[in-house]
C-alpha cells in the first residue's frame, strides 16, 4: 500500500488532471477518449479566473521514434509548456528546460527522461547532442530527474518534454483542431485547495463549452487524492480478503 501510494504521489502534489472524454472505473483513469474538447484557450481560462491555482500546464501527446548516436527509440513524446515542471514536482537534473521564448517560437528543442538517456547516450553526455525526431534535428538541452513508475506501472522517465507548439506542429500531424490539447495539468496552491479547484474548474469549463444542466460532460476531471483513496480501498479489500481466506 505504501508502495501503491508513493507511486501517484510521484505524479505531482495537490494535482487535477482534466482530459477530454475520459473513461473511468473507481475514480481511476482507464483511457483518455478519442473526442478533442480542451483547448488551449481553456487553460487559459483556469489560470486566469480559478483562484487557489498555483499553476496550468497544457499537454499534447504523442508517440515518436527518436533517433540518436546510431540508436532508435520508440518513446512518449509530451509537448508541453515551462510550468509543467511546477505543476508535476519534477526537477531537472542536467541542463534545463525550454524557456517561454522557446515556447512561443516553436524551437526544435527536447528534455528527455532518464530511461531515453540511458538508452540512447549510454556512455555519453546528452546536453548539447542532436536527434532526430519526426524528420527534423532538435537539440537536447536537459534531463529529467528520474520518477521511476507511475502507480499504474508506467514508466515515466520514459519521456521527452518539447515546447507545445513544436509538438502539435511537427510531431502530433493532424490529431485534433490546432487549439486542441491532450489534457490540462493544474497545481492546486495546498491539498485543503484541491476538491475546491477540481469543482470550480467543473463548472468553468461546462460553461464554457455550453454544457446544458443535466447533460453529460464532454471532459473528465480528477485528483489525485482522490485516485489515492480509491487505492487504499482496494489494497484494504484485498487485505479483508486475505484475512478471510
Amino acid at each position: 500500500q505504501e508502495r501503491v501510494q508513493s507511486s501517484i504521489a510521484s505524479l505531482g502534489s495537490n494535482l487535477v488532471i482534466v482530459v477530454p472524454g475520459a473513461q473511468r472505473s473507481g475514480g481511476v483513469f482507464l483511457a483518455q477518449g478519442a473526442t478533442n474538447t480542451l483547448t488551449l484557450a481553456d487553460a487559459e481560462a483556469i489560470a486566469r479566473e480559478i483562484d487557489g491555482v498555483a499553476a496550468v500546464a497544457p499537454s499534447q501527446r504523442s508517440g515518436a521514434q527518436l533517433v540518436g548516436q546510431g540508436v532508435n527509440w520508440n518513446t512518449r513524446v509530451e509537448g508541453v509548456t515551462p510550468p509543467y515542471l511546477e505543476v508535476r514536482d519534477w526537477k531537472i537534473a542536467q541542463g534545463r528546460m525550454f524557456d517561454d521564448r522557446e515556447a512561443r517560437q516553436a524551437r526544435k528543442v527536447v528534455v528527455l527522461g532518464q530511461t531515453v538517456v540511458d538508452n540512447m547516450f549510454p556512455n555519453v553526455d546528452p546536453i548539447g547532442q542532436r536527434i532526430r525526431l519526426s524528420g527534423g534535428a532538435y537539440e537536447v538541452i536537459g534531463v529529467l530527474e528520474s520518477k521511476g513508475q507511475s502507480g499504474m506501472g508506467q514508466d515515466q522517465d520514459d519521456i521527452a518534454l518539447a515546447p507545445l507548439q513544436t509538438v502539435k506542429r511537427r510531431v502530433a500531424g493532424r490529431q485534433g483542431r490546432a487549439d486542441t490539447v491532450s489534457s490540462i495539468s493544474i497545481k492546486a496552491v495546498s491539498e485543503e485547495a484541491v476538491q475546491r479547484v477540481q469543482d470550480d474548474v467543473t463548472a468553468l469549463l461546462r460553461q464554457r463549452h455550453r454544457i446544458q444542466e443535466g447533460d453529460a460532460d464532454d471532459f473528465t476531471v480528477q485528483n489525485l487524492n482522490s485516485i489515492a483513496a480509491t487505492a487504499q480501498e482496494t489494497t484494504a479489500t484485498f487485505t479483508t480478503l486475505i484475512a478471510a481466506i
